[in-house]
């Protein structure tokens, strides 16, 4: 899509809707200045918030609380520089429960270079961070491990020269 046909694919109308709501993520449209204009079937099926709740703002009640303030900057920083860029996160499932997510997002922009919408989707990323987890669990487990080797064989050699030496005497 060219930035002059983007008013073709926009999410109002049915195509564009259909498109954004077929993506195997979540997926939502933001207005020049980042306000949040649309979401896709998914983000609603997924947070349980209508896409009514959604707009300007409202996305921001399935941000994790903790996570919220980063983000907020880095969006910022981003629409203050128009250019796309990635954020990891926590939404919230409509259940409660907080899982990672990547959202990853771009500019579209108008023949005279001015951004029109920005499009973007955000990815469970959840197994993922959850094995990056346990690898460093592992990793400071084995650690652990060969940290005390060292003592151990020292020890044990310490105690085998003192029973020599005992038995000799």
């Amino acid at each position: 899509m060219t930035p002059s046909d983007s008013h073709h694919q926009h999410p109002d109308t049915a195509e564009g809707r259909a498109i954004l709501d077929a993506l195997p993520s979540i997926a939502w449209c933001k207005l020049p200045d980042g306000s949040n204009e649309f979401v896709n079937q998914r983000w609603q099926d997924y947070t349980g918030i209508a896409e009514d709740e959604a707009r300007g703002l409202g996305w921001r009640a399935a941000v994790h609380p903790d996570d919220l303030p980063k983000l907020t900057e880095k969006w910022a920083e981003m629409v203050a520089l128009g250019t796309g860029g990635e954020f990891e996160g926590r939404l919230r499932r409509r259940d409660g429960v907080f899982r990672w997510f990547l959202a990853r997002f771009e500019p579209v922009r108008d023949d005279a270079g001015e951004i029109v919408r920005w499009y973007g989707s955000s990815t469970d990323i959840e197994p993922l961070t959850q094995a990056e987890a346990k690898v460093r669990e592992d990793e400071r487990a084995l650690r652990r491990i060969t940290d005390a080797i060292p003592q151990t064989i020292v020890g044990l050699v310490i105690d085998v020269i003192r029973t020599a030496a005992l038995a000799v005497r």
